[in-house]
């Protein structure tokens, strides 16, 4: 399902306002119950839940007051009796809302501050509203702007701005300078005349902040332009409401222009809907195989459930103890952690919701689904696992980040991977009231670089006794203490640790990358400490047993001469140098190169003087003679990086 709150009816219920249909969803924005047991039922009641995360809002009914109808013109721009005319038939319909047009000096100051605070955080969504009956310090309604805090002083004054009002005005922007804002801006339903303009413009002369009079003019306007303002605070919703199902009702008339009129018809119900609340938005969405209409409640700012909360009652009836004690450990989760929870029909005995739009109300039994609070564009969660030795000593640390999948008033759960490569992925549960969190992980194995598999490769390898874990926020306060590793396991060696961190820097230094293989020898990873020294401008030593280089025809006659005149014939043995332009190191049938690199065999002869010598003889100039050498006194040898006369001094590490 689409909507995280879900009522679903029994036959035979009645759902007050519902659509035909009889299944309604609601998208809630907070929620929040206490739990209490009291006989076979079990009883949630709507209390209000103080989360220190601010994200569920649950208590006290909004900023609503006692509506004045007296105080609004009202003219139906549809009326209907539940049947479709002629023409209504024939054409898409359409159900315009005449905007309701404000009699300002009918409002009372706590109607006026609270609809025009509405409009006000509509405007601009990151605004606060400050309750003014202990003193509101000049800023009824204020937000961070890109300049700094931008403050609005709400004055319900109708007629003239009088000595008296002006001075109230003053008093206000005196104790609004004490917040320092960048602007300061008075909405009052007055329309300044040049005199009182020039009177206002003086008394915030001088100031350095940048001052505002918005007047009947402006506020009639952004009426308006959010007709849902006035109509949620002036007029009758629930009325409309029921008049609005009666609509959705007739629209079963037959559609003579096919699917472009129920569009239409739609969207006309749609653009209705949507002007029933100032604080949430109603989506609309229609099943016709399912046979359900689904109302999707969206805040229109972030503050909008702090400034009307959704709050639910709940009584449940169950056959045993045991099912009472789990379905309130899940009631229990979601308060805790913000996670789904669903009751079957059978244990719901009945339902009271307190909505916005109409979608509130007392419910008969059926089942009763509450899904995972969404928490929207949250910001990023990174997280570091550290794992130590018994004395103390760091060994390794795996970054991980993600977000929060879901929040509640103890704590929330997220779900994190590795920074590098995404490779170990971690579901945490942090409870911020008792220091604790539990955290699953698990590691997914696919293709990637080496350089992107080390970080999980070290971690894994160390995550084993009698070491231990500890999770630290990214500025590294510790989430709780540490945890006692047991047993090993995922049985990562050192050897294949070491490899990939070969492979890995051998790739960076020939600037040749490929994925990990998914089969390494040992005689790759030999391969790969020397290429690695080499690299690293070591000199590479160890032991042969035979070398057998091909040499042209025209070459071979040339070196027989070559190896006599240095050692007065062809038995005795020599120091062979050999010297390869471009050296390769191939793994897993991908070719690095490393080079130009100088190799020297210390003492070398040949395995078959006689035979080479006829061999030099009998080869036609296209011909290549194999010279096969084995050690003489020593099978040692050296290989370096670069010339033969650039021989470095170092030598292997250790």
């Amino acid at each position: 399902m689409n909507a995280p709150w879900f009522w679903r009816q029994a036959p035979g219920d009645r759902l007050g306002t519902q659509h035909p249909e009889g299944h309604l969803g609601f998208r809630r924005a907070a929620l929040g119950c206490s739990y209490g047991q009291r006989s076979t039922s079990h009883r949630v009641g709507g209390g209000q839940a103080r989360n220190p995360t601010d994200l569920w809002r649950t208590g006290r009914r909004g900023t609503g007051t006692p509506r004045s109808c007296a105080a609004i013109t009202w003219r139906s721009g549809h009326t209907s009796t539940g049947q479709t005319s002629k023409e209504e038939r024939g054409n898409a319909v359409s159900y315009p809302a005449t905007p309701l047009r404000v009699k300002w000096s009918e409002l009372g100051p706590t109607v006026y501050e609270d609809m025009v605070s509405a409009l006000l955080s509509i405007l601009h969504p990151t605004s606060i509203r400050t309750d003014g009956s202990g003193g509101d310090g000049g800023r009824d309604v204020h937000f961070g702007g890109p300049e700094g805090l931008e403050v609005f002083e709400l004055k319900s004054f109708t007629g003239r701005l009088t000595k008296n009002r002006l001075g109230q005005v003053k008093r206000s922007f005196v104790r609004a300078l004490g917040h320092d804002p960048k602007t300061w801006t008075v909405v009052c339903p007055i329309d300044l005349t040049n005199e009182e303009r020039k009177k206002f413009e003086s008394l915030t002369a001088g100031s350095g902040v940048k001052c505002a009079w918005l007047g009947k003019t402006w506020l009639d306007a952004r009426m308006a332009e959010h007709p849902c303002v006035a109509r949620y605070f002036l007029s009758d919703v629930t009325d409309e409401i029921r008049d609005l199902a009666r609509l959705f009702a007739a629209e079963r008339a037959a559609l003579t222009n096919g699917v472009p009129d129920a569009i239409e018809r739609l969207r006309a119900l749609a653009e209705r809907c949507d002007e029933l609340d100032p604080f949430y938005r109603v989506d609309l969405a229609t099943d016709t195989r399912a046979g359900t209409v689904t109302a999707s409640l969206v805040p229109r700012y972030p503050m909008a459930a702090h400034d009307r909360p959704i709050t639910l009652q709940a009584i449940f009836a169950f056959p045993d103890r045991e099912a009472a004690e789990a379905t309130r450990e899940r009631f229990q989760a979601a308060y805790d952690f913000g996670v789904g929870v669903e009751v079957p029909a059978q244990y719901v005995a009945r339902v009271v919701v307190d909505a916005p739009a109409g979608l509130g109300g007392e419910f008969g039994s059926g089942a009763l689904q509450l899904g995972a609070r969404e928490l929207g564009d949250v910001p990023e969660l990174r997280l570091d696992l550290r794992i130590s030795a018994p004395d103390g000593t760091h060994v390794t640390t795996l970054p991980l980040s993600g977000r929060a999948t879901n929040a509640g008033a103890k704590g929330i759960d997220a779900e994190l991977a590795d920074t590098a490569a995404g490779l170990l992925r971690a579901e945490l549960r942090a409870d911020w009231t008792e220091h604790v969190y539990h955290l699953r992980y698990r590691f997914e194995d696919r293709p990637c670089l080496p350089s992107a598999l080390l970080p999980c490769l070290r971690f894994l390898a160390a995550l084993k006794a009698p070491n231990s874990l500890t999770c630290h926020l990214s500025d590294g306060t510790a989430l709780g203490p540490p945890l006692e590793i047991t047993g090993d396991q995922h049985q990562v060696d050192e050897r294949s640790v070491r490899t990939v961190q070969l492979l890995a820097r051998v790739q960076d230094a020939t600037s040749t990358w490929f994925d990990v293989p998914e089969e390494m020898t040992d005689a790759d990873l030999a391969d790969l400490v020397a290429a690695n020294d080499l690299l690293e401008g070591r000199i590479v030593t160890g032991t042969w047993e035979r070398w057998t280089p091909g040499v042209s025809a025209e070459h071979a006659a040339e070196m027989l001469e070559n190896i006599i005149e240095v050692t007065g014939s062809l038995e005795p043995a020599m120091s062979l140098w050999q010297k390869s332009p471009e050296q390769t190191l191939v793994v897993s049938d991908h070719a690095m190169a490393l080079g130009l690199v100088t190799t020297v065999m210390h003492s070398a002869r040949l395995e078959d003087p006689d035979g080479t010598m006829e061999a030099v003889q009998r080869a036609q100039a296209a011909d290549t003679v194999a010279f096969a050498f084995v050690p003489g006194s020593i099978d040692t040898f050296e290989m370096w990086r670069g010339a033969p006369e650039n021989r470095p001094s170092a030598v292997p590490a250790a």
